[in-house]
């Protein structure tokens, strides 16, 4: 009935209005990673545990790189810079499309989103001029001893 492109086509359909209908279902979203945006509220807010691979890319889009972390995960930079430039770009269909750039030496900070193997986020690393943090880190309870 079905060959096998036709059932990994549904099979892939299936998993992304799934995936939308989490989304739309009231999924917190992440802040947008900006420049502007405080490092440290970002971190504070961001959804740990909760966010797939489809849906960090439909929300921040597709990483500046994608690295190896020492701890053997997975991790997806996203840059940001004072130092932005407008580039048109033309597609196939002749149509234009102007984006954003940032050349990758000039990243004065960084998020990295960092997965699991399930491809969750679970954490987001922070890297400035002056210091760096983590979610993980920012979103964790302090023990107390008693």
């Amino acid at each position: 009935m079905f060959n096998k492109t036709g059932v990994l086509f549904l099979s892939g359909m299936l998993t992304m209005l799934c995936s939308l209908s989490l989304m739309a279902d009231g999924m917190k979203m992440p802040m947008r990673f900006t420049y502007e945006a405080s490092p440290e509220q970002v971190l504070k807010t961001y959804p740990l545990c909760s966010l797939k691979k489809l849906a960090v890319m439909s929300h921040h889009g597709k990483a500046d790189k994608e690295v190896r972390l020492a701890n053997g995960r997975e991790g997806w930079v996203y840059g940001m810079s004072k130092h932005r430039t407008l580039k048109t770009y033309v597609t196939p269909s002749g149509e234009k499309k102007t984006v954003i750039e940032s050349p990758l030496a000039d990243f004065e900070r960084t998020y990295t989103l960092v997965f699991d193997d399930d491809g969750r986020v679970i954490d987001v690393l922070y890297q400035g001029a002056s210091s760096n943090m983590s979610a993980l880190q920012l979103q964790s309870k302090p023990v107390i001893d008693q």
